[in-house]
């Protein structure tokens, strides 16, 4: 307010006195400046403290995949600490905003320059004013309509030189407590990106470079260390059950559901390709699963594909035809791990029919029955072998099996 009254003067030597208005220009931007970075560098420091101070979940806490992300939906979910990196962010990236579009519109007013589209170009003006610092700027020359914008956006980019910095540094702080946070973020810088659309080019440009790109790069890095815990993990078989990581990616993908603005495409495009990407992987783990025995192996992948499938009652369009497919999965399991069963509980039974099933092939049907092995008196005698009480008992112990393991 100390300076409006000298608003016209400004405006007068930006016509007239170039020079002087260059250093005025470099003045204010070292003293403004300073300022800026010292109430920016406080103000990031305190969250950056207090979430040190209060929050309890570290990187190191993550026993296993998903954990850090599950546990955030968990009871635990209303303390303090589990909302520091989602408030915090966005209190950061309100206060950031609010500065960049205030200081944009006093030197809009006071330096008499415009960051719209229809206004006048300048020849290029250099100078050095007391400290050292370099400030480039435009003399108006009725001619082009880019002048103004490039003077106003190179007294911002001075004027908030370390924002940037400081503002990533947040970024990488939060991502020890709530990588989910980011989602929201995205959708906030999207809304602020289309809101100051065509008020500032400044703005909309050092929200995107500085506050959009990080903040997706650092989620795509959390999902991609995701991936790649599953990929390494190696679990027991023996006991079976559904599997931590398959257990836990139900609970996780709601919760990266609730984190996602309705109105934020980017974050959409960017949670679905998260999505697929770690469906996918677990899909292919659960795919490559071995173990000593077959009984475990079959087991694990008929409780797994058919937890795993559950997804779909979240109704995520993404993850449709994925979905689709593990249920496929799982009905070949399942009907792999009948046929096992079958097998060992009637083993002679079943290798008769595979061994009529290998004659078909090399024999007319009517020829089959002359093989004293596969003749209607060798199938008698084993269909006596199987009373009707352990016939009853061993499809009763395979539907019990079968309904215990899904």
């Amino acid at each position: 307010d100390r300076m409006k009254p000298y608003t016209k003067l400004i405006h007068w030597m930006r016509r007239n006195a170039s020079n002087g208005y260059v250093r005025l220009c470099g003045v204010y931007i070292e003293a403004k400046g300073q300022v800026y970075k010292q109430q920016i560098h406080t103000f990031i420091s305190e969250l950056k403290h207090m979430f040190q101070k209060d929050s309890k979940e570290t990187a190191s806490d993550r026993i296993l995949v998903f954990a850090s992300s599950v546990r955030r939906t968990s009871a635990s979910s209303s303390t303090r600490s589990s909302r520091l990196g989602n408030e915090g962010l966005k209190s950061a990236l309100q206060k950031v905003v609010m500065a960049l579009f205030m200081e944009q519109m006093f030197c809009e007013e006071f330096w008499g320059v415009d960051d719209s589209v229809e206004q006048n170009t300048a020849e290029p003006l250099t100078a050095r004013p007391k400290g050292g610092t370099t400030i480039r700027l435009k003399k108006k020359r009725p001619v082009d309509g880019d002048a103004d914008r490039v003077t106003l956006q190179m007294l911002m980019s001075q004027l908030f030189a370390g924002l940037a910095t400081e503002f990533q540094g947040l970024l990488h702080n939060i991502a020890k407590y709530d990588h989910l946070s980011y989602i929201e973020v995205i959708g906030e810088v999207e809304s602020y990106i289309e809101r100051f659309s065509k008020d500032s080019t400044f703005l909309q440009d050092f929200m995107y470079t500085n506050v959009l790109t990080p903040t997706k790069v650092l989620f795509e890095q959390f999902i991609e260390q995701e991936a790649a815990s599953i990929r390494e993990s190696q679990p027991s078989l023996k006991k079976c059950g559904v599997l931590p990581i398959v257990a836990k990616y139900p609970t996780f993908t709601e919760a990266v559901e609730a984190y996602v603005p309705a109105s934020s495409k980017l974050a959409r495009v960017l949670v679905d390709s998260a999505h697929v990407l770690l469906y996918t992987c677990i899909y292919d783990w659960l795919t490559g699963l071995t173990a000593p025995k077959e009984k475990h192996k079959l087991i694990a992948r008929l409780e797994n594909f058919h937890h795993l499938a559950t997804i779909g009652q979240l109704n995520i369009a993404c993850l449709a035809p994925y979905v689709k497919q593990t249920e496929k999965t799982f009905a070949e399991n399942l009907q792999a791990f009948v046929k096992f069963l079958y097998k060992k509980s009637f083993g002679p039974l079943v290798a008769f029919f595979e061994g009529i099933d290998t004659l078909l092939r090399t024999l007319p049907a009517e020829e089959v029955q002359f093989q004293t092995l596969y003749n209607s008196e060798a199938l008698q005698r084993l269909v006596a072998s199987f009373s009707r009480s352990r016939i009853i008992k061993v499809l009763q112990e395979t539907q019990n099996t079968i309904v215990g393991s899904i």
